[in-house]
């Protein structure tokens, strides 16, 4: 594992999964996926700060299908709480277990020409992309933005088995992907109950 804290922001880990994981994770058949736009419950703006959000999808949806959800009590396969313990368990991730939480995870396919535009996950106190592709080529496109507040944003690529860790209230984007290969994401948060 090699742990980049690129920002107070946000943080990236390589190397996340052990490798008996990650080929799980891969290898595992995410069916039933939904374009976000056909969700019960598409791209909401009211969960997202005023004014900072007009249109989370960009040129075409996401492909997107839920994997666990503990405020509901789902889990689609034990694998996927194993992921929550890994992230939840890494000791440079600032999560607090003493507390009540939730812990929820999709699994996010991005095709040619989609990406999300700017916007933050405020509701939410951790936002985690795990990125599950076999590889990446930064020529692809498909970067997350995050918004330093300081003019530039960061860029992060979507390396394989790198894990991206966003704060909440950090407005961010993920540029659109320029290849026929897929960005394949783990989407993953983490937030206090009231």
């Amino acid at each position: 594992m090699q742990l980049l804290n690129i920002d107070d922001k946000a943080l990236i880990i390589r190397d996340f999964l052990p490798n008996n994981i990650l080929e799980q994770v891969r290898s595992y058949k995410y069916t039933k996926l939904k374009k976000s736009s056909e969700l019960d419950q598409p791209w909401d703006p009211a969960l997202y700060s005023e004014n900072k959000i007009t249109n989370k999808r960009n040129l075409q949806d996401v492909k997107t299908v839920n994997l666990i959800d503990t405020k509901k009590n789902y889990v689609l396969n034990p694998l996927f709480t194993k992921i929550e313990e890994l992230i939840l368990e890494h000791s440079a991730i600032p999560t607090f277990k003493e507390k009540e939480y939730d812990f929820s995870a999709c699994y996010y396919q991005y095709e040619k020409n989609s990406g999300i535009n700017w916007h933050d996950d405020n509701v939410f106190a951790l936002n985690f992309s795990l990125y599950i592709h076999d590889n990446w080529n930064p020529d692809w496109g498909g970067e997350t933005l995050i918004d330093t507040g300081r003019g530039l944003p960061l860029a992060s690529t979507p390396f394989p088995n790198t894990l991206l860790c966003i704060k909440e209230n950090v407005m961010h984007k993920v540029c659109a992907v320029t290849s026929d290969v897929q960005r394949k994401v783990l989407q993953c948060r983490y937030n206090f109950r009231n």
